[in-house]
């Protein structure tokens, strides 16, 4: 009797341990995801710096990952036949991802974020191939001691989890684009007294010389999500072509901008800081506002969705590219 209760107990205790693992297991590829898609510019933009994607597919490569991440989670959490399908392509996905972060250890060195949990927990390649490994070993103990559970209507599992995870990662980035763009008011015809930057007190002068020559001037909050994203971009577009004349003018604590440059990896792009009342005097308080300058006057103006490399070297032209002097 002793012994059979004995049994059970180690049963029980052993089914529990395998269904918190898979739990455990499922909500972190779940956490991921949902971390990715509330930042997908973010994401997109990370993929891009890498040089694996292009502008045209980063979008839908965002998607792919973040959509087979939710997929995959839901499926281990299910127990959704497990040896036969979820944990091979759980383990064959985490090798993946680890063979990038091995591939971005080694060309681009072990301070870059790799972008796994987002912003919030920023991982270099190091730590997160750790993770990788131990999720690797949980994806092991649960393939050689788990059956997982067996569901009565398994297509209907399938393509309920397929249409979930393809689902709500497109919905999410489609309200997150479209809420974006709607608080970005464009004009052609903004004045910017660029003169205040150079002579008033509160200011703190400019580096360079933006009001003679074509510039890319940019406007940023330092905690302004779209910012961010913005900056970003221009740090790679700035990667590509170091000669296109970009500037930052950035308002917010002093605190805030070693943390805001190196999210969007924008240290090699000047910069000036202001005082807030100073810098809402100058342009308003929607941001991000960018601007293409030529000699000091608004020639157009654009959101940070419309970034465009190509367009700004067709803008300024062969020969114009940093004409204003540098102070």
């Amino acid at each position: 009797m002793a012994s059979g209760v004995t049994i059970i107990l180690r049963t029980t205790l052993k089914n529990i341990i395998l269904y918190t693992l898979s739990i455990l297991l499922g909500g972190l590829f779940i956490i991921s995801a949902y971390l990715k898609v509330t930042e997908i510019e973010l994401f997109e933009l990370n993929l891009v710096d890498t040089g694996l994607v292009g502008w045209k597919f980063a979008k839908w490569i965002a998607l792919l990952i973040i959509s087979s991440e939710l997929f995959l989670g839901l499926l281990i959490i299910l127990n959704f036949r497990l040896r036969q399908f979820t944990l091979l392509l759980s383990s064959g996905l985490l090798l993946i991802f680890t063979v990038y972060l091995l591939g971005l250890l080694l060309t681009k060195g072990n301070q870059e974020n790799c972008n796994c949990f987002g912003s919030l927990l920023m991982m270099n390649p190091i730590e997160s191939i750790l993770k990788n490994v131990f999720l690797l070993v949980i994806t092991f103990i649960l393939y050689r001691y788990h059956n997982g559970l067996e569901w009565e209507y398994p297509k209907l599992i399938i393509s309920g989890t397929i249409i979930i995870s393809f689902g709500i990662p497109s919905a999410l980035d489609i309200i997150t684009s479209s809420s974006t763009n709607q608080t970005v008011q464009i004009s052609t015809s903004r004045n910017i007294e660029l003169n205040k930057l150079y002579s008033g007190s509160t200011f703190t002068k400019p580096s360079q010389e933006i009001r003679k020559g074509k510039h890319i001037v940019a406007f940023f909050s330092l905690t302004c999500p779209s910012c961010l994203m913005a900056a970003y971009k221009f740090s790679i577009i700035r990667k590509a072509n170091p000669a296109i004349p970009v500037y930052f003018i950035l308002f917010g604590r002093v605190e805030e901008i070693s943390q805001f440059l190196a999210k969007s990896k924008s240290y090699s792009i000047p910069h000036t800081l202001l005082l807030t009342k100073d810098f809402i005097n100058l342009v308003g308080s929607e941001v991000p506002v960018i601007v293409y300058l030529e000699n000091g006057v608004v020639k157009k103006e654009i959101n940070f969705l419309q970034i465009d490399q190509k367009d700004i070297e067709n803008w300024l032209g062969t020969g114009a590219i940093f004409s204003g002097p540098r102070k």
